[in-house]
């Protein structure tokens, strides 16, 4: 076997014995005759960091909804560490979504904000503060944990993640 071909497979072998964090199969929607997702395989392994890009009308926004739970698909499935959730409830899941209209509180910090949701799923305080440093981190915007969301650009208060 030629060593480019050995190296594609072992890549593939690699890749495929990977755990799969989020896997979809064919996974569509359809609003009456207009289709706002075409049957659609994604496959993102355990520490992926995935970025949708696509023109308006794409389905972006509805791969994601499909994906947390917010919609239901019309074909397809979505696998979330290898369990079945297609029709599962949005808590069961364990994902966020930011929708491009951004509700960050005012009234809350830029960590505040993103440390919401782990302090409604009662984790300890000290281990929230490591999360929203490292998510933070991820992003490259630590220098904007203590600013409000006022303080942000537009542009800069989409890109905030969602723990």
């Amino acid at each position: 076997m030629p060593q480019e071909t050995q190296t594609q497979t072992q890549t593939q072998t690699q890749t495929q014995t990977k755990l799969q964090k989020l896997q979809t199969k064919q996974l569509s929607k359809r609003y009456g005759d207009f289709i706002a997702l075409a049957p659609t395989d994604l496959s993102v392994p355990e520490g992926e960091f995935l970025t949708l890009l696509g023109p308006s009308g794409s389905g972006k926004t509805t791969l994601l909804s499909l994906i947390a739970g917010l919609s239901q698909p019309d074909g397809g499935s979505i696998r979330i560490n290898g369990a079945d959730v297609t029709f599962g409830a949005p808590y069961e899941r364990d994902i966020g979504m930011v929708f491009q209209n951004y509700a960050l509180f005012p009234h809350m910090t830029i960590a505040e904000n993103i440390g919401f949701p782990l302090k409604m799923r009662k984790m300890p305080a000290r281990q929230a503060e490591q999360e929203v440093s490292r998510v933070l981190d991820l992003v490259h915007l630590p220098h904007v944990a203590h600013r409000l969301p006022k303080e942000l650009s537009g542009a800069w208060s989409t890109v905030l993640p969602s723990s």
